[in-house]
């Protein structure tokens, strides 16, 4: 019924301002350019001279849209500080004419979202969230297509009016969001297909025939969408972080739909040059990507810093100097925290991580086992000094300890769900503490874990399935993040323990008393290609 009543509500209630369709015959191409970025994950230090690279394309393009397709939350120190709040005057200051929202928007719950959204000049577009039930978000949700949208308002889809023409905007966000991240659990993301068909079908019935997906569902989903979707002629994608250096074309019967996508970090601004004929079909395109940090054959930057936005980073930066430079420990050798490393083997930072989790879950009750998820490593520690800042960039998401029970079966099932995916895509595969396990990876998912033992006193016994086991977990496992639904069952759920203690703060402390550190991979974690018994 709920979401009977959203789609009613998104098909009549229109704002009565909408402008009137153009339906007569055009004599010229329409043309405008689309300035895009995505997956910028709060890499404020680009900004000086990513506001150049727009500004530049903007003097060179009379008619242009400027686009974000989500993740601007979480990734650097920035975050971890300002929680999303330092990227807004930057952004605002670009003037952007809408953004959708990465799973990412919810790592922190409503109530950090909203205040994002509260302060943005822009509108943002979302058509398959029903936000309804969500007292922050709700009071934000305008359920109506307009053409005359709003600063700091969420729509499920935005006209704008470019070179006497109506290009409609609509947003989709990944609807793994609640297993990858930690939206309130009153949020519900509905089948993306589903509402994507639904929202441009609502744009055409209003005369629109130029329509964008502003995507955060990434790139194997938009190559999905794009030739079943009717009516959607670029997708202008995020999510995956996917750097095409032109566009993708696919097509949907006759119609060529482009999709485009930067990358991360906000290394590349992507520019989209389009041209559609009376009919609303596109005729010509040219699209790039331009490197925010490019240099000429002499080694000088292509792209000067704009003074505003260095000066503005300064500022932001002072902020963070007394905390970032904080002497923390001592590292006598690199600490790998590399993605491609820590997402499918045990690693020596990862090690480090999971026993500053276990030591401080001990402080609280006696726990035998610790468990850190490679997607919440982001970056290594270097040999020598180790500062906040190096902890704070490996460990960027703010989680809290969780402590729960878990029986020896249920410890299987979680690491069989550690090791079901060794792509180095996802962030599901665990670092660990107080345990030993083997896997084989040639056996299918689900019956891969061959042996596990727990450590008991300093000898690490075989696993007993029926045994309950006391496990350390950040807070983000422990409502169900990176699939582990397991977290989310009412017999486990009812007994977490939650706690106050950040995760960098556990691991600046731990080294705090244990520096100099040196820690090695030690078989925590072993792939073996024979079978065992448990």
């Amino acid at each position: 019924m709920k979401k009977k009543m959203l789609l009613l509500f998104l098909t009549t209630l229109i704002l009565c301002t909408l402008p009137p369709a153009n339906t007569s015959a055009r004599t010229k191409e329409v043309s405008f350019t689309i300035i895009h970025t995505n997956d910028t994950h709060s890499h404020l230090e680009q900004m000086p001279r990513l506001i150049t690279v727009i500004n530049s394309i903007r003097a060179e393009h009379k008619n242009t849209l400027l686009l974000n397709a989500g993740d601007v939350f979480i990734g650097t120190l920035y975050f971890s500080q300002f929680k999303g709040l330092a990227s807004i005057p930057f952004m605002n200051k670009l003037k952007y004419d809408a953004m959708t929202f990465g799973n990412h928007e919810f790592d922190l719950k409503s109530v950090t979202l909203a205040d994002f959204i509260k302060r943005a000049d822009f509108p943002f577009v979302s058509s398959n969230i029903d936000f309804s039930a969500d007292q922050l978000l709700e009071p934000l949700f305008v359920r109506k297509i307009t053409a005359n949208p709003q600063p700091g308002k969420i729509y499920p889809a935005i006209i704008k009016k470019v070179d006497d023409e109506l290009v409609g905007i609509f947003g989709l966000t990944t609807e793994e969001t609640p297993l990858i991240s930690q939206p309130n659990q009153d949020l519900i993301f509905e089948d993306a297909l589903i509402m994507a068909k639904k929202t441009a079908a609502q744009l055409e019935h209003l005369g629109v025939n130029k329509i964008i997906a502003l995507s955060h569902l990434g790139f194997e989903e938009d190559q999905k969408l794009a030739p079943i979707v009717k009516g959607i002629d670029i997708i202008v994608g995020g999510h995956s972080h996917t750097k095409l250096e032109e566009p993708t074309v696919i097509y949907n019967g006759k119609d060529p739909v482009l999709i485009v996508q930067t990358g991360e970090n906000a290394a590349y601004v992507g520019e989209l040059s389009v041209s559609f004929d009376e009919n609303g079909m596109i005729k010509k395109w040219n699209g790039s990507l331009l490197d925010v940090q490019a240099k000429d054959s002499k080694g000088n930057y292509k792209y000067e810093e704009d003074a505003w936005a260095k000066k503005q980073l300064s500022e932001a930066d002072q902020e963070l100097v007394e905390l970032l430079q904080e002497t923390v420990g001592y590292s006598l050798i690199p600490l790998n925290g590399a993605r491609e490393d820590v997402r499918r083997e045990e690693t020596n930072l990862g090690n480090l991580i999971a026993d500053s989790i276990l030591k401080k879950a001990n402080e609280v009750v006696p726990t035998q086992i610790a468990f850190q998820n490679s997607g919440g490593i982001r970056a290594s520690i270097p040999e020598g000094k180790v500062v906040m800042r190096d902890v704070m960039a490996a460990l960027p998401f703010s989680n809290t300890l969780s402590i729960v029970d878990i029986t020896g079966l249920q410890l299987k099932e979680i690491l069989e769900h550690s090791v079901s995916q060794l792509n180095g895509n996802t962030g599901q595969f665990l670092q660990v503490s107080g345990i030993r396990f083997t896997f084989n990876p040639q056996l299918p998912t689900g019956k891969r874990v061959q042996s596990v033992r727990v450590n008991d006193g300093g000898h690490y016994e075989l696993l007993n399935p029926s045994k309950i086991y006391t496990a350390a977990v950040n807070s983000y496992l422990a409502g169900g993040g990176e699939g582990y639904d397991i977290f989310k069952r009412k017999k486990v759920n009812e007994n977490i323990i939650e706690t106050p203690f950040l995760d960098y703060e556990m691991l600046a402390d731990y080294l705090k008393e244990h520096s100099p550190v040196a820690p090695r991979t030690e078989g925590r974690i072993q792939e073996v290609f024979t079978n065992e018994e448990l």
